[in-house]
C-alpha cells in the first residue's frame, strides 16, 4: 500500500488496513519515519503521506 507508486498512504488508511487505531499508527509512523524506514512522501495541512523506502521493499521481498 505504501510502495504501489501512488503517493504513499496515511496513517488512517493504514490504521484500517492493518486493523490498529490511527493514533498509534501515526506513532509508529513517526518513528519508521525517523529511523529511515519510511519516506515522508507527501505532507498537506495535517496529513502526512508515508511511503516504504526501496531498501525495506527489497529487504522484504
Amino acid at each position: 500500500m505504501t510502495y504501489n507508486g501512488k503517493g504513499g498512504a496515511t496513517a488512517v488508511k493504514a490504521a484500517d488496513f492493518h486493523g490498529l487505531t490511527p493514533q498509534a499508527t501515526r506513532r509508529m509512523a513517526k518513528k519508521l519515519a525517523e529511523h529511515q524506514l519510511l519516506l515522508v512522501a507527501d505532507v498537506i495541512g495535517w496529513t502526512i503521506k508515508y511511503r516504504a523506502t526501496p531498501h525495506t521493499v527489497f529487504s522484504l521481498s
